[in-house]
């Protein structure tokens, strides 16, 4: 590897491993979406491996492989997880962002089907998303629905199968926040609909805000 390239190598590691500290680092601003990229952060030391080795900079390759230890420790639970069998008596819930309405609710409509899906929470809804919707089989499915369709990333529907009411006093957003109370056969449950406000370059107080909200939610 030459001078030049070896210069880059190095300087993509510190780069990285400068994200892995800022993983728990908690600050505001723009950090929230800088961590977010920190999966992307360390699949590329798999390309910067294999980069190292084809050019035969041991060095640097194995300093690679070390930072990758952390990174392979953290996205252990993704491959793990921690679910348990599913049962006849469990509530299943199911969520999905339609991303501004355009994504394709036929494999929404399967996964509520053959999972048995008692409640269904769909994100983004737009008009374009609820007359989609009007066209599946999903209200038969679940046809008790609350919530607001909105032309911006605030709608937010709840479908369920048996009968709810909207509680009052949701968490506060600029996006809607759906809480309901089902009335099933095995007794009542309840439901937060929840989207909070992502985290943007210039600022992450909203966020922040909606997650507290949340979690004095009751």
């Amino acid at each position: 590897m030459r001078r030049g390239g070896r210069v880059l190598g190095w300087l993509w590691l510190a780069v990285v491993a400068a994200l892995l500290v800022l993983r728990f680092v908690d600050l505001t601003g723009p950090v929230p979406m800088v961590q977010s990229g920190l999966p992307l952060a360390g699949l590329s030391l798999v390309l910067l491996v294999l980069i190292a080795v084809l050019a035969r900079s041991w060095v640097l390759g194995f300093s690679t492989a070390l930072l990758g230890v952390p990174f392979a420790v953290l996205a252990l639970p993704w491959w793990t997880g921690d679910s348990e069998a599913h049962r006849d008596d469990d509530v299943v819930v199911l969520t999905a962002n339609l991303l501004y309405g355009r994504a394709e609710l036929a494999e929404v409509e399967e996964q509520v089907e053959r999972l048995g899906v008692d409640a269904l929470v769909l994100l983004e809804v737009t008009e374009a998303g609820e007359r989609q919707l009007a066209g599946t089989g999903i209200g038969e499915l679940l046809p008790r629905r609350s919530g607001t369709v909105r032309e911006d990333a605030g709608g937010t529907l709840v479908l369920t199968a048996d009968p709810h009411t909207v509680l009052e006093d949701p968490p506060r957003s600029a996006f809607e926040q759906v809480p309901v109370r089902v009335e099933s056969a095995a007794g009542e449950w309840t439901l937060l609909a929840a989207h909070p406000h992502p985290p943007q370059v210039t600022t992450s107080q909203q966020w922040r805000e909606d997650l507290g909200w949340l979690s004095l939610w009751t």
